[in-house]
C-alpha cells in the first residue's frame, strides 16, 4: 500500500486507451463508492463516469467555458492542459449531494453546522484519493482538476444531473502518454510532528 501511495502521480497527458477493461473500472468505482468513509455515514458523495462521446463533450464544454472566463494568455496555457485531459480514456466527475449533506446537518448538533460542507469535501477527497491510487497501481494515469464552478451548470444541464449536486473535482484518466515531472517535496519533519 505504501508503494502505491508513493507511485501515484499527476499525469496530465493521457492516451485514449486503458490497460483496464471498462468492467474492471466499474468494479473499482463501485467498491470505492460503497466503502469510502463519509462523515456521519452521510454517503453524500456522488461520482459520474464519462466515457466515449460524453468524455469528449465534457472537455469541449470545459475548453469553451475557460475561453470565456480567462485572458487569452491564461487560456492558451489552460487549453494545452485541457487537450491532454481530453485525449484520455474517460473522466470522473465528483459531486456532493447537498440535499443529503443539508439533511444530515439538520439532524446533528447545531454547534457543528458550519463544518458539514468541509466534511463533505473531505469525504469526496478520500474517495478521489482511493480511486486515483488504485488506478495508478493498475497502470492508469490520472489527475485531479478543478474547473468548477465555471462548468457546474453546463454539466448538470447536459447530463440531467440534480440541481443539488455540487461539483467538487474532475479526474481525467487513461493510459499514460507522458511521464510525470519529478517534484521536490518538503522535508518530512516540516510536515509531520511526532510527540512521544
Amino acid at each position: 500500500m505504501l508503494r502505491a501511495i508513493q507511485n501515484r502521480r499527476t499525469i496530465r497527458k493521457l492516451k485514449a486507451q486503458s490497460s483496464l477493461t471498462v468492467q474492471e473500472i466499474k468494479e473499482i468505482l463501485s467498491t470505492v463508492v460503497d466503502y469510502a468513509p463519509t462523515a456521519f455515514h452521510s454517503q453524500s458523495s456522488r461520482v459520474v463516469l464519462l466515457m466515449n462521446e460524453h468524455h469528449r463533450t465534457f472537455w469541449n464544454m470545459t475548453e469553451e467555458m475557460m475561453k470565456q472566463v480567462l485572458t487569452p494568455e491564461k487560456f492558451s496555457l489552460s487549453q494545452k492542459k485541457i487537450k491532454g485531459y481530453a485525449s484520455g480514456f474517460g473522466t470522473l466527475l465528483f459531486f456532493d449531494d447537498e440535499k443529503v449533506t443539508e439533511k444530515v446537518k439538520n439532524q446533528k448538533d447545531p454547534r457543528f453546522e458550519q463544518q458539514f460542507v468541509t466534511w463533505a469535501d473531505q469525504s469526496s477527497a478520500m474517495m478521489q484519493f482511493a480511486i486515483w491510487t488504485i488506478f495508478s497501481e493498475k497502470g492508469l494515469g490520472a489527475s485531479i482538476q478543478h474547473f468548477n464552478p465555471h462548468i457546474d451548470h453546463a454539466c448538470r444541464e447536459k447530463w440531467g444531473l440534480p440541481a443539488e449536486w455540487r461539483l467538487i473535482a474532475q479526474m481525467p484518466f487513461g493510459d499514460i502518454d507522458e511521464e510525470p515531472i519529478q517534484k521536490e517535496t518538503l522535508p518530512t519533519d516540516q510536515k509531520l510532528k511526532i510527540l512521544e
